[in-house]
């Protein structure tokens, strides 16, 4: 694993430059600073006639601004929502075994992956932590097959409400190419800064 990058900006990621070929990229961030730029780059990439695959785990996704995200761009909004493929987790073992059991032959037809609250489920303190660990290297491991075949990946992550769940970011962190993550801005509560990734993979796998 490269090291980390302590350089600061105050610009959000470019999700068009982010998402290429086999990349896996995490975005740790409030929904409200990311959610945006990710309902743009689902309605760009539609727009284009691209197919995309969409996992939900934090049950928040906003459709009417997918909606609108279209109209903007003047493509019907049918043709958007027809080309994604959307599923929705409401617990670790349903993120597990979803995308543990994507079929290769839909996974063909995306062109990137969408993964959005992600740890979400796995925060659940009903079940153990060993065992939800476990489960999300499970996970990530099939994430990580799957960007091999060459398609990217991109997932959205946030910070768990209770404590002792904090070590599940770690771990995603270690196991994907690209990990970006906000910290708020002391200057204004509304404002964010994002770390530069602090961690890198070099773009070409070994």
């Amino acid at each position: 694993m490269s090291n980390a990058i302590s350089s600061l900006t105050p610009h959000k990621p470019d999700l068009t430059h982010l998402l290429v070929p086999a990349r896996l990229v995490v975005l740790n961030a409030p929904d409200s600073l990311i959610h945006p730029q990710v309902i743009q780059s689902l309605a760009l990439r539609t727009a284009q006639g691209k197919r995309v695959g969409l996992i939900i785990g934090h049950n928040r996704f906003a459709l009417h601004a997918l909606t609108r995200s279209a109209h903007y761009l003047h493509i019907p909004t049918t043709d958007v929502l027809n080309r994604i493929d959307l599923s929705r987790a409401f617990t670790c073992f349903q993120m597990h075994q979803r995308i543990q059991t994507i079929d290769e032959k839909i996974l063909r037809q995306w062109h990137t992956l969408y993964v959005l609250g992600l740890l979400d489920t796995f925060y659940d303190e009903s079940v153990p932590y060993r065992q939800v660990a476990r489960l999300l290297q499970d996970t990530l491991l099939r994430l990580q097959q799957i960007v091999k075949s060459g398609l990217p990946v991109l997932i959205t992550v946030s910070l768990p409400k209770q404590l002792g769940r904090e070590g599940l970011i770690k771990l995603v962190a270690d196991m994907t190419d690209e990990y970006w993550e906000f910290a708020k801005d002391n200057s204004t509560a509304e404002s964010a800064q994002l770390e530069m990734p602090l961690r890198m993979e070099p773009q070409e796998r070994k």
